[in-house]
């Protein structure tokens, strides 16, 4: 088992990352940054 999965992952290192297609970001109608759009006070020290 320890032998397949060695001969594996030496398999992936020897072909390195593949090439892919860039991806616009859609990011209308979402804030990019999701914990910049929360109003509510996370600290309840009133």
């Amino acid at each position: 088992v320890f032998g397949v999965g060695y001969s594996y992952m030496m398999r992936l290192i020897r072909k390195g990352p593949q090439p892919h297609e860039h991806q616009e970001d859609n990011t209308e109608g979402r804030p990019a940054r999701p914990l910049s759009a929360v109003n509510d006070t996370l600290d309840d020290r009133s």
